[in-house]
């Protein structure tokens, strides 16, 4: 038996990338992955390649900076497993430049997609976890939540804020027996 059988995990921004080799590393662990991304493509591939090696993979396809999308991923993966295990909040991008050269339209993707979209796909995954008391929040943030630098002005910010919404959220949640996790990777 593997450690994560009857489980089921939801990875945003599980395309490429961290999102995609998290979401391998879950479903070779025993867990039925629910891949979510905008690009059907890839998330097909992805899937494919997952359970051509026996893995449970399935997608949703979402623009999770939408909160009606968001929601429908939440409540899709639900529907289909009867529960949700595991959430890892990995979708994110960043536009790198100084602060003066930044527009407002850039910051604002940052927000919404760095930290809007965690706080509307967490909120909708807790009572699923609440109910079922147990749960996991993994939060893939960056060495820039802990560390400043030139050029990441508005990406910091976004990863700062990250940090400090998971570590209050483990507080409000964890006498629920859900953990909140966030990882910061280097680049």
């Amino acid at each position: 038996m593997k450690s994560l059988d009857s489980r089921v995990a939801l990875v945003t921004g599980a395309s490429k990338g961290i999102g995609r080799a998290t979401a391998d590393a879950l479903a070779k662990e025993g867990a039925h992955v629910v891949l979510a991304a905008r690009s059907r493509d890839h998330l097909a591939t992805a899937s494919r390649e997952l359970v051509s090696l026996g893995l449970k993979a399935s997608i949703e396809v979402a623009d999770i900076t939408d909160p009606t999308q968001a929601d429908r991923v939440i409540k899709s993966t639900v529907s289909q497993f009867g529960r949700l295990d595991i959430l890892v909040n990995n979708a994110g991008m960043g536009y790198f430049k100084p602060a003066l050269e930044m527009s407002l339209k850039e910051l604002d993707e940052m927000w919404n997609l760095n930290l809007r979209a965690v706080f509307v796909v967490t909120k909708a995954a807790l009572p699923h976890m609440i109910a079922n008391k147990w749960g996991a929040i993994v939060n893939i943030s960056s060495l820039a939540g802990k560390n400043s630098f030139k050029g990441g002005t508005g990406y910091s910010a976004t990863k700062w804020a990250l940090r400090g919404f998971a570590s209050s959220l483990m507080l409000e949640v964890r006498e629920h027996n859900v953990r909140v996790i966030t990882i910061f990777p280097g680049s």
